[in-house]
């Protein structure tokens, strides 16, 4: 049987783990408007607006409906923002542990957000992908 020891300290995702519990109070938190009082409002801002172009990146919506290039991928302080033209604006962050990954984000418009857990690698199926793909769906019900 082989065995595989990892020494977490040294883990560029710093080994972080967490419940769809925190993670939900967490989005909450960094929704501008938030009275949850966990940021200030500056910081709300700099987390849920573009600071930095991901022009390499692939698309969210890309991924999920068309050609590379329908949205604008950005990152936020410690978020990444998903400009979706026409649309809405995502904001979210995923991370991953031997074996376990998630993604939580946001629709600034709407509010709407979602959580999505699973004990698997990563594979090929985007987590953030997927989770924008629901968020418009639900967006398009209500």
């Amino acid at each position: 049987m082989l065995f595989c020891v990892i020494d977490v300290r040294r883990c560029p995702n710093g080994a972080l783990y967490s419940s769809i519990s925190d993670m939900a109070v967490f989005m909450s938190a960094i929704q501008p408007g938030s009275e949850v009082g966990l940021l200030s409002k500056e910081s709300i801002a700099a987390m849920t607006t573009a600071q930095v172009n991901t022009a390499d990146a692939v698309a969210t919506s890309a991924a999920v409906d068309g050609p590379p290039g329908q949205a604008k991928n950005s990152y936020g302080f410690g978020t990444m923002v998903n400009e979706l033209p026409g649309e809405s604006t995502v904001v979210g962050h995923g991370g991953a542990v031997a074996g376990y990954n998630a993604w939580f984000g946001f629709e600034i418009q709407t509010g709407y957000g979602i959580i999505i857990c699973r004990s698997y690698s990563p594979g090929t199926t985007q987590l953030g992908a997927v989770a924008t793909k629901l968020l418009r769906q639900i967006a398009a019900h209500n």
